[in-house]
């Protein structure tokens, strides 16, 4: 997926699921997978086959969120960080700043700054959002080529900065 190659990476997470179909690990990835391929509704269909099956797998929460905020449905998005992440005190607004706000806290205190970064494009603040993809990478942040093929990073996909940042990493633009 990293290497813009979707449809290969989804024929190939069907078929570890055909080998391992309750691994918690291969179908997040696979409905994060599906996210990317702007398959929305499989992808959410997808998570919540995987939330069914490993409702305690708290990784799912995290990125069903990313899911919900990139297509706008942010009361949803910061409900599934809440389930991630209880321990963040405080209410944050069903919006895109009260989702962002509450990625902040949550994904700073793991320190990945890459989660960090969706949501600030989310936000369609380039300058944050490279600010926190240059800290991924300077502490190379296992999330940081993912959230690259993350749709909400189409809005700074034309800047020269995520050009760059991609030729460092060696990846296709």
């Amino acid at each position: 997926m990293p290497e813009k190659r979707t449809e290969q990476a989804l024929e190939e997470f069907r078929t570890a699921l055909s080998l391992d179909p309750l691994s918690p690990i291969v179908n997040l990835n696979y409905a994060f997978t599906l996210m990317v391929a702007r398959r929305y509704s499989e992808s959410l269909a997808q998570f919540n086959k995987a939330i069914e099956s490993n409702p305690s797998f708290r990784g799912l929460h995290f990125y069903l969120s990313q899911l919900y905020a990139v297509t706008g449905r942010f009361a949803e998005a910061v409900g599934e960080l809440q389930k991630y992440d209880p321990s963040i005190p405080g209410s944050f607004s069903a919006d895109a700043q009260g989702y962002n706000k509450f990625m902040v806290a949550t994904s700073l205190k793991r320190e990945e700054p890459a989660s960090v970064a969706v949501s600030y494009a989310l936000l369609r603040d380039r300058d944050k959002t490279f600010e926190y993809l240059e800290k991924a990478y300077a502490v190379e942040d296992g999330d940081l080529e993912q959230s690259l093929r993350n749709p909400a990073m189409d809005s700074v996909r034309s800047d020269p900065r995520y050009g760059d940042l991609m030729r460092r990493l060696g990846l296709p633009e």
